[in-house]
């Protein structure tokens, strides 16, 4: 069973997603107030949300590792390239696409 999902964990995993409280609302199922009472320590962050948020981060950080691995074979990218393939029922935001393509760039870059 994975540790429970605190009040930093949240909120440094949505600033790292690059998605604003609404965004990572419409993904987890819940409300932006939801999220701003989790991320402020005042509730509880429910273990379903937690794991939601576990998966979003999984999920970008393979797409950053698989995005990484083609532009070093084609040395081309494109942010055409970075896609959800709808994983999550919806499209995630530009906001997230450009954290992908930053963090594959520095990826690059180091």
């Amino acid at each position: 069973m994975p540790a429970p999902v605190t009040a930093a964990d949240l909120a440094a995993a949505r600033t790292a997603l690059g998605l604003s409280r609404h965004q990572l609302a419409e993904h987890v199922d819940s409300t932006p107030d939801a999220i701003i009472r989790w991320e402020s320590g005042s509730s509880v962050v429910p273990p379903e949300i937690g794991e939601a948020v576990d998966r979003l981060v999984a999920y970008t950080n393979g797409i950053v590792e698989a995005l990484t691995r083609r532009a070093r074979q084609d040395r081309r990218l494109c942010l055409a390239d970075v896609s959800d393939g709808g994983v999550f029922g919806r499209p995630l935001p530009e906001s997230w696409r450009g954290m992908v393509m930053q963090r594959v760039a520095g990826r690059l870059a180091g």
